[in-house]
């Protein structure tokens, strides 16, 4: 498509939404962060996370400190009282009692930490706006940032909390570590290309000498439960309206997921079979689009990003077909996604930048579409968008720091969060929504990272002379 047909595409777009998917859109996730030796070497996170079936759910004050479930529990580093559970007569109730003066206020665990082996992982609720999702993924780094630390003071270690798409590990630390560690993934999982057939990864993980994470997006609603049921069951082959949803995906956050991975692991991530185009699962919620790595969870724009593309493309089927018309060759795509090609993936990437601008479809806002009568003209309000390319040219130097008080920092994950309510750390759109307001006020002081470089340096005055290149080129 040329610049005209684009823009003809755009308005087409906007004049007729009458194709989005009508029930909204739950989005969640189970990301991965690998803990990591000075050395860069992995640390099998099962000797100090417990597994799966009894997590750990973090303080819902924002301390950092952990609890069981069911446990009532008074924090002893900021005497905060709760008592996380899923049991329904303790919540009913509202409230358990710690000791004969002191009760404990009951609530569902939003997140909660555990080991998947070598990895760090987190559970979250499904939430329907994707900055509650960018704060509870706050909440997981505090957490685990926390019992890093914890665990360090206790064996006088200095192990660091990391967001790589995979580290090295030893063999003698997969012996070491027991047969949690000697696993790696949930297969089968499946390849929107050639659905029929499961993925094949490495074979025998206990000798794999690398390991990985990922950031799995799931997106549920009832459209996609139906067109997922029958696959799952065994019944029936996934239709090409499912298919096509995870090839867009690929499109728009695989291509994303792919230029913005900094640090080690991308490439042989992929060559093992883990995280290639298309791939996917279909469990009873809906989707489970498992290609981004978990380079991706350093920053929480870059996490509100692609989680606003997820949203996007899954509500608006007719942008999808403007998707597929500008970027029609499957095997382009997959090509660069599969070899982890950051520069081929962003040149891919640019193409769809002028049909997001022509309809206002910036990544940033706490709503990712707006009803048509809503939406302004071409370019009203696209800056993200050139905050997201602006990062991809400069991610090296931005996000050099994907591990330790860097990490922590872009998550403002070692100070205690004030919270407006139990269970969720401070935050709100506000904190994601603006990538340029250099001199607005937040709650608290909270800035994006993002923001804070803008503030901070003399990289300001890069990304202004960016954006104003840019919308030159958009206006040609």
């Amino acid at each position: 498509m040329n610049a005209e047909e684009i823009k003809a595409e755009a308005r087409r777009i906007k004049t007729f939404r009458h194709e989005y998917i009508p029930d909204g859109l739950s989005m969640g996730s189970d990301p991965e962060f690998i803990v990591t030796t000075p050395s860069g070497k992995t640390f099998p996170s099962d000797i100090f996370l417990p597994a799966q079936k009894a997590p750990l759910v973090p303080c819902p004050y924002g301390c950092g400190a952990r609890m069981n479930l069911d446990d009532p529990f008074e924090c002893p580093r900021c005497g905060g009282k709760a008592c996380y559970t899923y049991d329904q007569a303790k919540l009913e109730r509202g409230s358990v009692q710690i000791d004969d003066n002191t009760s404990a206020r009951c609530h569902r665990p939003e997140v909660w930490l555990y080991n998947d082996g070598r990895q760090a992982e987190a559970g979250m609720h499904p939430v329907t706006c994707r900055e509650y999702f960018c704060r509870d993924i706050a909440h997981i780094v505090n957490g685990l940032a926390h019992a890093v630390t914890d665990f360090n003071k206790q064996t006088n270690r200095a192990l660091h909390l990391s967001t790589v798409d995979g580290a090295p590990i030893t063999q003698g630390m997969i012996d070491r570590a027991g047969d949690g560690s000697k696993v790696s993934g949930c297969y089968p999982d499946f390849c929107a290309y050639n659905p029929d057939i499961p993925n094949e990864g490495v074979a025998d993980w206990g000798h794999h000498l690398y390991t990985y994470a990922g950031f799995h997006n799931h997106a549920s609603n009832e459209n996609l439960e139906r067109l997922s049921s029958g696959f799952r069951s065994g019944d029936e082959k996934l239709t090409e309206e499912f298919t096509d949803r995870i090839k867009i995906l690929d499109r728009t956050c695989g291509l994303v997921s792919t230029f913005m991975s900094v640090g080690s692991g991308g490439k042989e991530r992929r060559t093992a079979g883990y995280g290639r185009a298309g791939c996917f699962r279909a469990p009873k919620h809906g989707l489970e689009y498992r290609v981004p790595g978990g380079s991706l969870l350093r920053s929480p724009e870059i996490v509100s990003i692609v989680t606003g593309m997820m949203r996007y493309v899954n509500l608006d089927v007719s942008i999808m077909k403007a998707i597929f018309e500008i970027l029609p060759d499957h095997d382009e795509v997959r090509e660069a996604i599969d070899t982890n090609n950051r520069a081929k993936a962003l040149e891919l990437f640019r193409k769809l930048i002028p049909l997001f601008v022509e309809c206002n479809a910036w990544y940033s806002s706490p709503v990712a579409y707006r009803p048509p009568e809503m939406l302004a003209g071409p370019g009203s309000d696209f800056t993200p968008l050139f905050a997201l390319l602006f990062l991809a040219e400069r991610v090296d130097d931005i996000y050099a720091e994907t591990t330790g008080d860097g990490l922590l920092k872009q998550w403002y994950a070692l100070n205690p969060i004030d919270s407006p309510r139990p269970g969720r750390p401070y935050g709100s759109h506000a904190r994601y929504k603006s990538y340029t307001s250099y001199n607005s006020s937040r709650p608290n002081g909270v800035i994006t990272g993002f923001q804070r470089l803008l503030r901070e340096s003399a990289i300001k005055a890069d990304y202004d002379r960016f954006a104003a290149s840019e919308e030159k080129k958009l206006k040609r």
